[in-house]
């Protein structure tokens, strides 16, 4: 039994009859869709079943070469002295100098920067003042209006959904794949 012959039958009010007829036309093209890409998915899951002891084996060989060649690299430190990295077959390798993460208090600096760094205060300071939307739009409107604001594009937008399931996410996925794969042909 498809999800067609699930949904029951709606009482159609009068006027909507073309509506309703272009709706069951489109849920029916979709139900195909997804019955081509449930088509898809179980053979890309009989061929990840087949091909994965092989994929896991490479990955494993990847890994490995990786750091091994991280070994090498580290055991010579001298040999990135200038220049610091070399693309070899394809792969920059070599040794970076890393930038380094701030750690500081705060509530403890800033009256110290005040203090020691007055000039400089400004600079390494940053106060900020921002309107906070939500509640701003919780505002009545004449009092929004008071204070320069109003609330823009409240028209009707088209409304066109089926509840999203796997099988769409499915599809978004699928056409990506296809998209990046296309862009990569033409190149």
């Amino acid at each position: 039994m498809s999800d067609t012959d699930r949904v029951a039958k709606p009482k159609i009010p009068a006027g909507y009859e073309r509506a309703a007829e272009l709706c069951k036309a489109y849920f029916d093209a979709h139900e195909q869709l997804r019955e081509r890409v449930d088509e898809i998915a179980e053979a890309k899951r009989k061929a990840g079943r087949r091909l994965l002891p092989g994929l896991k084996k490479r990955i494993a060989a990847a890994s490995a070469a990786r750091d091994e060649l991280r070994a090498a690299i580290e055991s010579e430190p001298g040999l990135w002295d200038r220049p610091r990295t070399r693309a070899l077959h394809g792969v920059k390798v070599g040794l970076r100098q890393l930038p380094g993460r701030l750690e500081i208090d705060a509530e403890t600096a800033i009256p110290l920067i005040r203090k020691h760094l007055p000039e400089r205060a400004k600079a390494l300071i940053k106060v900020t003042e921002r309107l906070q939307a939500t509640p701003l739009k919780n505002l009545q409107p004449a009092m929004l209006a008071r204070i320069g604001g109003q609330i823009v594009e409240l028209g009707d937008e088209t409304v066109i959904q089926i509840a999203k399931s796997d099988v769409d996410k499915l599809v978004e996925a699928l056409l990506a794949e296809l998209d990046s794969e296309a862009e990569t042909d033409e190149e």
